[in-house]
């Protein structure tokens, strides 16, 4: 009984050491000027909300880096994280229901929540400008500003490497200053993340 005790309290301990060192080894990817690249690619389609443009459809591209703003905050709580600065390039391409193109750039936050092991969930917010050539009658083509929010997170599969996926809500418009009605849309991105320290 005493040894299948001690081998029971070997492996709680062992398992413990190796699970402390995997969120070490992620977290360690956190925090101030810690850096990280990525790319993402995925699918946008427009929501009808108050009376915006619907049916329109686009691939988006977006490569990024990112640095740490600030180490880890929160102590023990559920909510430890730390907050990103980015910066986004964008490529879109409209497939529906003409064919056309954006691309321009963003700057956005991000606050990482690393409670976890291996899976690291984020928040974002974001805003930028593009330079918009889609074929919709209710919206002007030319100089458009871009905001988002979203949600997202990363899952590693090495100590810097990370599938990372993203959902957002992202509002393309020109102020009013020309023909506008606005698109919004539910964008859904998947990529990879390269931590580089």
């Amino acid at each position: 009984m005493a040894k299948i005790r001690g081998l029971i309290i070997l492996i709680m301990s062992s398992a413990a050491l190796i699970s402390s060192a995997a969120a070490s080894a992620v977290e360690s990817s956190f925090g101030w000027a810690k850096q990280q690249i990525a790319l993402s690619l995925g699918y946008g389609v427009t929501l009808p909300v108050g009376g915006q443009i619907d049916n329109l459809g686009y691939f988006q591209a977006s490569p990024r880096w990112g640095i740490g703003i600030s180490d880890p905050l929160g102590g023990d709580s559920w909510y430890r994280g730390n907050f990103e600065l980015l910066v986004e390039g964008l490529y879109l391409h409209e497939f529906r229901p003409e064919k056309g193109d954006a691309g321009g750039a963003n700057l956005a936050i991000r606050y990482n929540f690393l409670d976890g092991e291996k899976f690291v969930p984020f928040v974002e917010t974001g805003g930028g400008v593009l330079g918009l050539n889609f074929n919709v009658s209710r919206q002007r083509d030319g100089f458009s500003e871009l905001a988002y929010g979203g949600i997202g997170g990363h899952y590693f599969l090495t100590n810097r490497m990370a599938l990372t996926a993203h959902w957002r809500f992202q509002h393309i418009s020109n102020g009013g200053t020309k023909r506008n009605i606005g698109i919004n849309s539910s964008l859904t991105l998947f990529g990879l993340s390269y931590f580089l320290n």
